[in-house]
């Protein structure tokens, strides 16, 4: 039977895990920094996708990897969260709205301007640029009549400039948690530690099918985050040994490898719109993450955050991915997944508005497709 050119070839999934393995790996023991996974999966993602195309084969991304991705990663980050240190976090709170907020102007700044130098019609230029979710964006688009292509590449983009951004800057700022090879293979300590960490994987599906059914933002990473929190600090306050609640680091670089093959292969989708769109859009996110590193530098001394902390509360990327690079140097994981929450609550909650405001206007001449 010959195999269907439309459909997505099973093995694709198989030579990305590959692909990233090696590169992982290979930057993993150069660097010692985790984050290098997340970047080793977008070049896998991407590479490989490629390969795929030039062969005659579709290659889509896949929500279900990207899915699985959160759901590993929130199991994974929830212990070290139910460990963080709350204290003073609620008096700045102002400090994150405002950051949020701004980013968010920016962001429809950035949209009107790149809707006009392109001609790109503004509520296509909005859902390129605006900070929103990485499935979420292109499949509005796709109710409303806009090339769903553009936006998500220009979105995977943005994702794609955040992550590389930061091992760049960490090593400079003196933000950057270093780890040997052999942490590949840390697992849980004793029966009990074992025990703890697949009743992690069990509740993981149930809680994230729990979070999409009341609505909580980005319920694949929140849902069993928010479940292994709860897990975490029940076991803590019955007297359980803190030694025993923790997750193979594996478990958290697998997590990685998924969310970054999704942003890599949603990079290699064929685009076929003007080096115009193409490029304003590229502009577009390194405007967005310039205001980013501004605000950032704003925060940091009115915040008892580092300024790799406040970047990251900022930062345009897509929450999943913010959280597993707050993880990966020494940032305030806790803060950062509140204000990636917000931000993320405050974009898909107000989508009628977005929409609205981007497409009151007539669409300029020469867009779209």
């Amino acid at each position: 039977m010959t195999p269907d050119p439309e459909a997505r070839p099973r093995s694709l999934l198989w030579w990305e895990i590959a692909t990233a393995a090696v590169l992982g790996t290979i930057a993993f023991a150069a660097t010692g920094m985790a984050i290098v996974w997340v970047i080793a999966g977008i070049a896998a993602g991407w590479l490989v996708c490629r390969s795929m195309r030039r062969a005659g084969r579709r290659a889509e991304p896949s929500r279900g990897v990207r899915t699985l991705g959160q759901a590993l990663v929130g199991a994974a980050l929830g212990p070290a969260l139910a460990v963080q240190d709350f204290t003073g976090t609620a008096t700045q709170l102002p400090a994150v709205f405002l950051g949020i907020l701004a980013i968010l102007v920016g962001s429809v700044v950035v949209a009107r301007l790149y809707a006009r130098w392109t001609g790109t019609d503004r509520l296509t230029a909005g859902l390129a640029t605006l900070p929103g979710g990485l499935a979420i964006m292109p499949s509005v688009a796709v109710e409303h009549g806009r090339p769903p292509t553009l936006i998500a590449m220009i979105q995977a983009s943005r994702l794609t400039v955040v992550i590389c951004a930061v091992p760049l800057l960490a090593p400079f700022l003196g933000e950057v948690s270093e780890a040997p090879v052999t942490e590949l293979f840390h697992g849980p300590s004793g029966l009990g530690g074992w025990v703890f960490w697949l009743v992690l994987l069990a509740l993981a599906p149930l809680s994230a099918m729990a979070a999409r059914r009341l609505r909580v933002p980005v319920p694949a990473l929140l849902g069993p985050m928010f479940a292994a929190i709860v897990l975490t600090v029940a076991l803590r306050v019955s007297g359980v040994d803190l030694r025993f609640l923790q997750v193979p680091f594996l478990q958290e670089v697998v997590g990685q490898v998924f969310l970054g093959l999704t942003v890599g292969e949603y990079l290699a989708q064929r685009a076929r719109h003007s080096a115009r769109q193409v490029v304003g859009g590229l502009l577009g996110v390194a405007g967005t993450f310039l205001l980013a590193v501004v605000l950032a530098a704003v925060m940091t001394p009115l915040t008892p955050w580092s300024f790799m902390t406040c970047l990251l509360i900022v930062a345009p990327g897509g929450a999943p991915e913010m959280v597993v690079v707050a993880a990966a140097v020494d940032a305030d994981l806790h803060v950062v997944v509140l204000a990636q929450t917000v931000r993320q609550v405050a974009v898909n909650a107000l989508m009628p508005f977005w929409i609205w405001l981007f497409d009151r206007d007539p669409p300029n001449a020469g867009s779209t497709t």
